[in-house]
Parts: structure tokens; sequence; C-alpha cells
């Protein structure tokens, strides 16, 4: 198994998760907004309203944000993205303050624009090589 790296054609406005893994995962992005948390705050807001967005085991789910890339990041204080992975088999299993108490999360991103466009504006799951230089939570061995 394994997704092409190449940066697939979709709408330039979007930032694509990889996944690389055996099973769907769901994914959230920090922005702000009603309800919604943002870099450096990365504790999950027990007013957030999942499900969120999939990517299939072994395909490429995206986000398209219905503006530029770069004015993605002019909102965010901090240059600094928060990207949350979340197992399906969590979410459905778990009621959300359970998963918000406990962290329930499989990883988090905190990304920067420079980050994401060295990346071609596509994070992976799990994370590979070409994300050695950006922060995990938890952190990777």
């Amino acid at each position: 198994m394994g997704v092409n790296c190449e940066r697939i054609s979709y709408p330039k406005s979007s930032i694509g998760i990889v996944n690389n893994s055996n099973h769907d995962v769901h994914f959230y992005f920090a922005l702000g907004g009603n309800n919604g948390i943002m870099y450096p705050d990365t504790v999950l807001s027990a007013s957030l309203d999942p499900p969120f967005p999939v990517a299939k085991a072994g395909e490429i789910g995206f986000r398209d944000f219905g503006f530029s890339e770069e004015e993605i990041f002019k909102g965010i204080p901090s240059d600094t993205l928060s990207i949350y992975i979340f197992h399906p088999d969590t979410l459905a299993k778990y009621n959300w303050e359970k998963v918000v108490e406990e962290y329930m999360i499989l990883n988090r991103y905190d990304v920067s624009f420079g980050d994401l466009k060295r990346l071609t504006w596509q994070v992976y799951y799990p994370p590979n090589n070409r994300m050695e230089d950006i922060k995990i939570y938890p952190e990777q061995k």
C-alpha cells in the first residue's frame, strides 16, 4: 500500500492528509472560528463537533478552505497551524467529552506555512521521513 507522493491536482486552497495507514482517519484543522481552537492553544475544545472529514485508508483526504494558502495563515497569529488526526474507532466508541478529557488523538502536527509549502501542502499519516522537521505530538521516536 502507499499513496503517490506527488501533489494531486485539487484546489489551491486545500491541505491534504495522505493516509498511508490501513485504516481511515478523521482530521481537524485548528483555525479558530466559532468554538474552535488555535495554536498555541492545543487543548481540544468541548464544543467542537465531530465527525470530522475523513482520509480513507490508502487515499488522500483534503479540506478546501475556499481561499488561498497564504490567506489560510493570515488569520493565524503565530504562523503555526495545528492539525489533529483521530482514529474513527475512537470517535465511534467514546463520547467527545472523554476524547477531550483524555486527549485521544493519534497525532497532532504543528506546522508552519513554510513546512506546508515544503511538503507541497500535504501531511502524512503515519508521519514519514518527509515530516522529520515537523513538531509532532506525541513525539515520534
